[in-house]
């Protein structure tokens, strides 16, 4: 049997359908009117009418908060909401929304009896002072037939991955406890060439900050209610030979965007050198360094340094002025690039609960021949080097992201990202 009193809202060209009951409702009456005073000095009242309010909590699920929260936002605007209080009855009446009231601030708050399950405290007050008509509310109590409206929270984790975006929030409604964290810096984009016998740079990793982490001293992140900004940084894109004038029209890679998360900052892997005759062959620096471009003629053909504070990132490879012409790598989390090779990233498994770790900002390598490959992905590798050909660029570098998990048994209630639970 289905519950009683799952309600439903039609409000504009939209419809919000609760899965789990409102609780019992309560009226409160605010007259309209005033007072005046006869010339005697006597006092008399008058009342134009009785504003009748009528009180309760909606329950739902996470999953339900944002629809909650698109009626409320619409509802505020002073718009007619059609309020059924049973969803399987026809009983259907006409309201305004009282409170949340424009102006003021609301919040889920945990339900005391079921845990998992949200609630938000609704007032409703129908027009023109008319009163409310409506059937006794019976608090059902669940039975064996009907279960509680949410079980308890099973042992297993929740995990969110924030990648492919600018910017989002993790939103914390209720509970408290520690997450496993990664942030990843966007990587740099390999460096282009703009003639035969070079070879650009490698992009540099991302910077890869993991809580916790006894090398760098980080503990747990301890979640609480909120909201927590995020900011992902993006890959770099790759810029293109020019060709106008040989040896001229080579440009060093683009830097990885910073990814920044809870007063942390993962920065973006520098780009790698580019293959032509001025400066621009030196990598740049970043989280990972970009590698250093390499061609005959004269230097410099320095890596990019790391400047990784909290995390993961090493140095990118010096380029050569050797007749090889192999550019090098860009750095990785783990290690630094070298000729020809970029270095290797950090390997995790917080984004799964298989024990199957998956390397973070790896550095771009760098080869003699062919154009850059673009790595694809989004877990802050640098793109390759651009070959020796009159029109090989570099690999755009991939773009970072941030994960966050954390052990359902916490109570923890989060939305934000892509979302997945993992019972165990």
């Amino acid at each position: 049997m289905a519950l009683p009193f799952r309600s439903r809202f039609v409000y504009g060209t939209s419809t919000l359908e609760m899965s789990l009951p409102i609780t019992p409702w309560n009226f409160t009456v605010e007259k309209v009117g005033g007072d005046i005073e006869a010339d005697s000095g006597m006092r008399a009242a008058f009342i134009v009418c009785n504003n009748e309010f009528l009180s309760f909590f909606l329950r739902f699920t996470e999953e339900e908060w944002p629809d909650v929260q698109a009626f409320v936002d619409a509802a505020q605007a002073g718009g007619e909401v059609v309020w059924y209080p049973d969803q399987d009855e026809d009983a259907a009446h006409v309201c305004y929304l009282e409170s949340p009231a424009v102006g003021t601030q609301y919040a889920a708050q945990p339900d005391s009896d079921y845990p998992r399950v949200l609630t938000l405290l609704i007032t409703l007050v129908r027009p023109n002072c008319t009163p409310w008509v409506l059937p006794p509310y019976i608090d059902r109590t669940p039975t064996d037939e009907e279960p509680p409206p949410a079980p308890l929270p099973p042992p297993g984790w929740v995990i969110h991955i924030f990648e492919n975006v600018f910017t989002d929030n993790l939103v914390v409604i209720s509970g408290t406890g520690q997450a496993y964290v990664l942030i990843v810096g966007g990587g740099g984009s390999g460096g282009s060439v703009d003639g035969f016998g070079v070879c650009g740079g490698g992009g540099g990793g991302g910077e890869v900050i993991v809580m916790p982490d006894v090398i760098h001293d980080l503990d747990y992140l301890t979640l609480v209610p909120g909201t927590y900004p995020i900011s992902v940084g993006e890959g770099g894109n790759a810029p293109h030979a020019d060709h106008t004038i040989p040896g001229f029209g080579a440009f060093a890679g683009v830097s990885g965007g910073n990814t920044t998360f809870a007063g942390f900052t993962a920065h973006g892997g520098g780009g790698g050198g580019g293959a032509d005759i001025t400066i621009q062959r030196r990598g740049k620096d970043g989280g990972s360094g970009g590698g250093g471009a390499s061609s005959g003629d004269a230097g410099p053909f320095d890596g990019g340094a790391s400047t990784a504070d909290d995390g993961y990132g090493n140095d990118g490879g010096d380029g050569t002025n050797s007749g090889s012409a192999v550019g090098a790598g860009g750095g990785g989390a783990s290690l630094v690039g070298s000729l020809g090779t970029g270095g290797a990233g950090l390997l995790h498994d917080i984004s799964n609960v298989d024990e199957i770790d998956v390397e973070y900002g790896r550095g771009g390598d760098s080869r003699n021949g062919g154009p850059g490959r673009f790595t694809g992905g989004y877990t802050g590798h640098g793109g390759e080097g651009g070959g020796q050909a009159l029109m090989s660029d570099g690999a755009d570098g991939e773009g970072g992201c941030v994960i966050v998990k954390y052990r359902m048994e916490t109570g923890i209630i989060a939305i934000g990202g892509t979302r997945t639970e993992y019972p165990d």
